[in-house]
């Protein structure tokens, strides 16, 4: 028999047998015709593709039934009819019924070719084919590397990456040194971990830091075309522990620090500024007065930072920062002389203007804070305190005129020597041509005697008794000169007179030093007379060069205390 023949014979059996299967469950809503439509339908139901059957000369690797689109393929099940041979004619309709998921229906099969016809063009086959064996190449390489850093990443990283940041660090900053603890990366996560880093700067001052982890930094763009800090770190996160930095004398310390680009966050733990020397080293150093800082902050968050603004160094923005538990502490040596001025120390304006790119904190929050001011006489005297407890701070609009800002606003309260609460407010505008800003506050009642913590190491005067019921000022500064008043009403204050290098009462001098004052220079009392009159101290200070903002603002104000509780026959000493 010729293959004409036999072909005819065998599409002759299979037509009979597709026309004689019985009902096999609820089929298809909709069917294209199995010639005209094969495989075109892609709205997720079976097609039969029955020119590979019909056209026995090809026929490719498919299924009868095959899934055009849907979730998965379906499940046929079919009862089968005794076979008969029919020879179809050319054109007749062959319906078939067919049972898929609960559903029937019938497929008609049009236009019934010859069983020798070629078959429909292959152009889509072919492309499907390179197109999945595109994905499957790509698939292979991921895998593939995916396996190699897996595997074998952090020995490459370690003996190639390592030293060659060592030696490059090294070259740009002659002098200096660094060394790396063990790199680790995990390529599913995309994460870099470095066990511990060791840095000395080309002064000398050490730097480390323990356990470093970075994610989701796109470290194929360091590598192609310019790179763009912005884009490398878009989702980048870091998280280092155990930072520790020498800065001149002091040394900055940060137990966790974390900071997440896509949460536009920063936030640090355990924060200190210490000194890495004794009190007594570090004033024997200079000849002149110094001042000691100390600084201890629980945890200090930034939301809002602006961080494709800072990474191309645009900007410097942040939405809020937030400062908990705060202690900050001073100490200085009234035993030396005051150093030779050489230049004043910047006012908030001036150090806003020397930022050159737009500065904004929308705002500034302090909770539970503490500050100490402390002043020692000579060297081994227990120095004279003058503390704020429960401070709260909250300032408003921080920004240069660069970003928009016109004035600061600022509202702290605390707690004076733990006995009256202080509440002040400020108002500075941040572009002034000169020294320009107002305060304002009240004291609530409080037992003056508890100010000896301060007069006592400081101090000429100490404090035997006296209370106040109230304190009012509000002061005025404008050029660097403050003008203000000060209203406050107290009873029976009597002081002591002590020597201003030993802090002693004791004396011929100092006993009649403290009668004349108490008799002539200070006044008892300030309560409101018949006509509900009361004195007012006067403000009147204009700023020394070497003062600070803080120290500027408090000289001002004790101006008006000490107008206040004056006689008029002398300054109290």
């Amino acid at each position: 028999m010729e293959m004409g023949e036999a072909a005819a014979d065998l599409f002759s059996r299979v037509a009979a047998f597709a026309k004689h299967v019985a009902t096999i469950g609820v089929g298809l809503e909709r069917t294209t015709s199995a010639y005209n439509n094969a495989g075109a339908n892609r709205s997720g139901i079976a097609s039969p593709t029955m020119w590979p059957v019909l056209n026995m000369g090809r026929v490719p690797k498919r299924t009868f039934f095959r899934r055009a689109g849907g979730p998965r393929y379906h499940k046929l099940i079919a009862r089968i009819a005794p076979i008969e041979t029919v020879q179809p004619e050319r054109g007749q309709v062959l319906t078939i019924s067919v049972m898929r998921l609960g559903r029937l229906a019938k497929v008609s099969l049009k236009n019934l070719t010859d069983p020798l016809a070629a078959p429909p063009p292959a152009r889509n086959m072919r492309k499907r084919a390179r197109v999945f064996k595109a994905i499957a190449a790509s698939l292979a390489i991921v895998v593939l590397v995916a396996a190699v850093f897996h595997f074998s990443g952090d020995a490459l990283l370690n003996r190639f990456l390592r030293p060659k940041l060592e030696r490059a660090f090294s070259a740009h900053l002659p002098g200096s040194s660094l060394h790396l603890g063990a790199f680790r990366y995990d390529f599913w996560s995309n994460r870099l971990g470095c066990d511990s880093v060791a840095m000395t700067r080309t002064d000398g001052a050490p730097a480390s830091a323990g356990l470093i982890s970075a994610t989701g930094v796109h470290w194929g763009r360091l590598l192609v075309g310019k790179p763009n800090p912005a884009q490398i770190f878009s989702s980048a996160q870091l998280e280092v522990t155990d930072l520790s930095a020498v800065l001149a004398e002091y040394r900055v310390r940060c137990g966790h620090l974390r900071i997440s680009v896509p949460d536009s966050e920063i936030a640090a733990q355990a924060l200190t500024l210490q000194l890495v020397m004794s009190d007594e080293a570090f004033f024997a150093s200079a000849p002149f007065r110094r001042v000691r800082y100390q600084l201890a902050v629980a945890s200090c968050s930034l939301r809002g930072v602006g961080f494709a603004e800072l990474l191309n160094g645009q900007a410097y923005r942040a939405r809020s920062v937030e400062l908990a538990g705060p202690v900050f502490e001073s100490l200085v040596n009234r035993d030396k002389p005051r150093r030779p001025l050489t230049e004043s120390p910047p006012m908030p304006h001036e150090a806003l203007a020397a930022i050159t790119r737009p500065f904004r904190i929308d705002r500034l929050t302090i909770t539970d804070g503490l500050i100490k001011y402390a002043a020692r006489r000579f060297e081994g005297a227990e120095p004279g305190v003058l503390k704020f407890s429960a401070v709260q701070i909250s300032a408003k609009e921080i920004a240069n005129a660069a970003a928009g800002g016109q004035a600061i606003g600022l509202l702290a309260e605390g707690r004076l020597m733990d006995a009256g609460t202080m509440i002040v407010q400020m108002r500075i505008p941040v572009a002034p041509s000169t020294l320009a800003f107002q305060y304002s506050g009240k004291l609530s009642a409080m037992d003056l005697t508890r100010l000896d913590g301060y007069m006592d190491g400081s101090g000429r005067i100490q404090i035997r008794s006296g209370s106040a019921s109230e304190a009012l000022f509000d002061i005025d500064v404008v050029g660097g000169h403050a003008h203000g008043a000060l209203r406050g009403v107290y009873r029976d204050l009597q002081v002591t007179v002590v020597d201003p290098d030993t802090g002693s009462e004791r004396g011929v001098t100092n006993r009649v030093a403290t009668i004349l004052t108490n008799q002539l220079k200070v006044r008892n009392e300030n309560t409101p007379d018949k006509a509900g009159a009361l004195k007012a101290g006067k403000v009147d200070y204009a700023r020394k060069p070497e003062e600070t903002f803080l120290q500027f603002a408090w000289l001002a104000l004790r101006t008006g205390v000490m107008d206040l509780i004056s006689l008029q026959a002398g300054p109290i000493p």
